[in-house]
């Protein structure tokens, strides 16, 4: 029983901790990713950079989409606006 409650324990532990965490779900399943692949040795330098290279770029291309909607709403809130100031009653 002890050894069961303490499984359980682990398990309620670590489901607050992701839920808890700082980071985005994935930034956090790639971290537990690399720690597995660290444990089992699998960790080699070339494959690690190559991670952190497809990550970097989803990161950015996130950014990038993120500053290119914002841009188009401020162009749809002008033409909004400039069409607003144009109509007199």
């Amino acid at each position: 029983m002890l050894g069961i409650g303490i499984l359980v324990g682990i398990a309620i532990g670590a489901g607050v901790a992701l839920l808890a965490a700082p980071r985005s779900g994935e930034d956090t399943r790639d971290n537990i990713r690399d720690r597995i692949r660290h444990l089992r040795g699998q960790d080699r330098p070339w494959d690690k950079l190559a991670r952190e290279l497809r990550r970097a770029s989803a990161v950015r291309r996130k950014h990038d989409l993120e500053r290119h909607r914002k841009a188009e709403q401020k162009a749809v809130d002008r033409q909004r606006a400039e069409r607003d100031a144009r109509v007199t009653p």
